[in-house]
């Protein structure tokens, strides 16, 4: 009689135990997701959340429109500087190599770093698009893996004396231009 007791005893607590596991662990996911999905959709109708949204598209309208000096205004820059700085900028999606490029092309799988500014390309991403549909590797700082830097005028001097110092070659926009068989 007291083995059965004990016995009982112990289904009981197995039991307990099965049914604690199954309620806090989940053997239904769906009612666990359920649960998520309401908790994250409460704190998405929640003030700190609206206010995090806001801040945030403040901020990506801001640096979209980078000619809004009163978001700089603390920089010292003026709005001439800032939109030389936008126009210098060269777009993230020029920073790989094009995978389908000519392999051809002397620019092909070339290591490219542009620096200056330029007469005929005032905007850089326009010579670092011709560049990219060539398959070359834009960066933008020089390093020893560079293989050519492209000087405009008021070119960088740290850029220019690094190329100088790793015997990568330097083209004005001349060159460049008439390698690219571009007539002003």
């Amino acid at each position: 009689m007291e083995f059965l007791s004990f016995a009982l005893k112990f289904l009981g607590i197995i039991f307990i135990i099965a049914m604690i596991y199954g309620l806090v662990i989940g053997t239904n996911k769906k009612d666990i997701e359920d649960y998520k999905k309401k908790i994250i959709d409460e704190y998405k109708e929640s003030e700190e959340f609206k206010n995090l949204t806001s801040k945030k598209e403040i901020i990506k309208e801001k640096i979209q429109n980078l000619e809004n000096v009163e978001f700089f205004s603390d920089s010292g820059y003026t709005q001439e500087e800032i939109i030389t700085f936008k126009k210098n900028k060269i777009d993230s999606n020029f920073l790989k190599p094009k995978k389908d490029a000519d392999d051809t092309n002397m620019f092909y799988n070339k290591k490219v770093v542009i620096t200056g500014n330029f007469d005929f390309f005032k905007d850089r991403n326009d010579l670092a698009k011709i560049l990219y549909d060539s398959g070359a590797d834009i960066d933008m700082v020089v390093s020893q893996k560079t293989n050519y830097l492209i000087s405009g005028k008021d070119s960088g001097w740290k850029k220019l004396e690094q190329a100088k110092e790793y015997g990568i070659m330097i083209f004005n926009e001349d060159e460049i231009l008439k390698i690219l068989g571009i007539k002003k």
